[in-house]
């Protein structure tokens, strides 16, 4: 018997250190992978990337969205009518803020495209290349004014993520003319938000300090105030207190960690918003209310979603087919589910 259980505890103590090493040796892949596309893009600098003529992308079946939480259903009356009024207070107070002045101004890559900073966001003749030398997207061209939202739909590999590096200049224009408003105006929403090191506070203004928080003329209450949107049962504030020190990625759920940055969104309230599937792990009511919020603050919505019941929630689609060719397609969502489409053969101003 104490044979057996020496042999039984070598056995668990085996197991925990091979899990350990599985979990360390991820992490390195993905830490070198990291250091390695820095370093090519460091070598590269601000040229465009090469397209090459081979290469093509496998398609990910998408995750299943979780079913609907019984402690979320609709609000009561009552506790939407007190909703409605502080969100339409905090949209008073946002508009009273002095808007930010806008440098507009064209930057032009070299061997590349040039980038216009203006209002909106358009799109003539773009190339989306990927740092391999992939064509994912050719001769985009469309216009989005601010208020009308897009759903970005297409294959893994397609070129969804690559649009919005490219908008948020982490990836060289490769052609055309891109114009879009300053960096600070637009916030990317992705899949698992960047949680930092620091209070539940923190979590909801970042990156902005405390005292910037203050000179914005917001307090705990504003905070409480849209935490109580993006999770109407409650629980983040049962459970810690706004200036709680954790380990938020080990202490928040899925869902936990995208309410978080939806309440980050409204803190900010930029004129655009990239929202990478960062409701997958929501339940589709609270869904819903997040989108009618972003609504009614006038916020701009780029999604990257296959849901079609995120569709009423947008005025068009804005679809990637993915392969070397590049085509795309762009459909106009009608209230009475007509659509009018027109696609990479046909360049378009909205």
């Amino acid at each position: 018997r104490d044979a057996f259980g020496d042999w039984s505890s070598d056995v668990c103590s085996s197991d925990l250190s091979g899990n350990k090493l599985v979990n360390i040796a991820g992490y390195t892949a993905r830490v070198s992978e990291l250091l390695e596309m820095v370093n090519r893009l460091e070598e590269r600098g601000s040229q465009p990337f090469v397209i090459r003529e081979d290469g093509s992308s496998e398609n990910v079946p998408q995750n299943g969205k979780p079913a609907s939480s019984a402690e979320e259903r609709a609000l009561s009356e009552s506790r939407h009518a007190e909703f409605e009024r502080m969100l339409a207070e905090w949209k008073r107070r946002c508009d009273e803020r002095a808007p930010e002045a806008v440098d507009v101004h064209r930057v032009q890559v070299p061997n590349g495209g040039t980038i216009v900073i203006g209002d909106d966001i358009e799109f003539d003749a773009v190339d989306l290349v990927s740092p391999d030398g992939k064509l994912l997207v050719k001769d985009l061209t469309c216009r989005v004014e601010r208020g009308v939202n897009v759903m970005v739909t297409g294959p893994n590999g397609s070129g969804k993520s690559s649009l919005f590096r490219v908008i948020g200049e982490l990836w060289p224009l490769q052609s055309g003319v891109l114009t879009k408003p300053p960096k600070s105006s637009i916030l990317f929403l992705p899949q698992k938000p960047y949680l930092v090191l620091g209070t539940l506070r923190d979590q909801l203004i970042y990156p902005h300090s405390i005292k910037q928080m203050v000179q914005r003329g917001v307090s705990d209450s504003d905070l409480k105030a849209l935490l109580s949107i993006v999770d109407p049962a409650g629980l983040i504030l049962k459970e810690w207190s706004l200036g709680e020190v954790r380990d938020w990625n080990a202490s928040f759920s899925g869902g936990q960690k995208q309410r978080v940055a939806f309440c980050r969104l409204f803190y900010h309230r930029p004129a655009f918003a990239i929202l990478d599937e960062c409701t997958s792990a929501v339940s589709s009511d609270v869904e819903d209310t997040l989108y009618e919020t972003c609504k009614t603050l006038g916020i701009t919505l780029f999604t990257v979603s296959h849901r079609k019941s995120l569709r009423r929630h947008h005025d068009y689609v804005l679809a990637f087919e993915g392969g070397m060719a590049g085509r795309w397609k762009w459909d106009v969502i009608d209230k009475d589910r007509k659509s009018t489409r027109l696609n990479s053969s046909h360049r378009m101003h909205l």
